[in-house]
Formats: structure tokens, C-alpha cells, sequence
């Protein structure tokens, strides 16, 4: 045998009593690691596939919750349009009462215009009325004054007692 051949031998040897034995232990081991990532990955894909079952959920109650929030702001915005419309309604049933009022208020004041004129009228016809009675009565008075002190100058003329005479 050479010495090449000797060396080889050893080296294969070596090799065979040395390093095979501990990578037969890393093989060993390297396949305990591989058992454990391929445990780990399935873990994690049965985790990933959860988070993603979580994730069609929450889209679909995010989707849930717009369209309900979408229908109750359609319900707001309707019953706000609606109460707005009522709103305007009353506000011109308010300006066509108040316009109502102000043109009975503009009626009944010609009227009470018109009537306090009449009145006025008739007070005027009643004051110079009496005031023609009163001048009336002021002359009859004065006239009985002086048929009454006639009467008293010829009662007390004939009788000779002027000076009793009443005055």
C-alpha cells in the first residue's frame, strides 16, 4: 500500500471514528429540529388560518355595522327632512295666521274707526240737541224768572208790602 492510500485510510478512519458519530447525533438533531419547525409551522398555519376566519368575521360585521349605520343615518336624515317639513308647514301656517290677524286686526280697527265716527256723530247731534234744550229751558227759566218776579211786583204792588218782597 502507498502512503497515499495509508493516509487516505486514516483520514477516512478518522473521519469515520470521529466526525460520523457526531453527525450522525447533529442528523439526529437537525431532525428533532425539523420535527419541531414543522409542529411550530403547522401550529402557525392552524393559527394564521383562525386569525384569518377572525378576519372574514370582523369584515363581516364591520360590513354589518355600515350598512346598519348607513340605514339609520338614511332613517335621520328621512325623519330629518320630514320634522323640516313640518317646520316649514307650521312656520307658514304661523305667517299665514299672523297675516290672518293682521288683516282682522286692520278690519276690526276700520271698524271701530268707522263706529267711533258714528259715535262721535251722534254725541255731537246729542250735545248740540241738548245744548238746544238747555238754551230752551235757560229761556223758558229766565221767562218763569221774569213772569215770576211780574207776578211778585203785582202781588206785592197791590198789597203795599214791597218790602217783604222776596229777592
Amino acid at each position: 500500500m502507498s502512503a497515499e492510500s495509508i493516509k487516505e485510510n486514516a483520514i477516512r478512519k478518522v473521519i469515520q471514528e470521529l466526525i460520523v458519530p457526531d453527525l450522525q447525533k447533529l442528523i439526529g438533531k437537525i431532525d428533532i429540529l425539523d420535527e419541531k419547525i414543522n409542529s411550530t409551522n403547522t401550529r402557525i398555519d392552524g393559527t394564521n388560518t383562525r386569525i384569518d376566519a377572525m378576519d372574514i368575521k370582523i369584515d363581516a360585521i364591520k360590513n354589518e355595522l355600515k350598512s346598519d349605520i348607513a340605514h339609520l343615518d338614511e332613517k335621520i336624515n328621512t325623519n330629518i327632512a320630514r320634522l323640516d317639513d313640518k317646520i316649514t308647514a307650521l312656520d307658514n301656517k304661523i305667517d299665514s295666521l299672523k297675516n290672518e290677524l293682521k288683516s282682522d286686526i286692520a278690519h276690526l280697527d276700520e271698524k271701530i274707526n268707522t263706529n267711533i265716527a258714528r259715535l262721535d256723530g251722534k254725541i255731537d247731534a246729542l250735545d248740540d240737541k241738548l245744548d238746544t234744550k238747555i238754551d230752551a229751558l235757560s229761556e223758558k227759566v229766565d221767562y218763569m224768572n221774569k213772569t215770576n218776579e211780574r207776578l211778585f211786583d203785582i202781588i206785592f204792588h197791590s198789597t203795599g208790602k214791597e218790602n217783604n218782597r222776596p229777592k
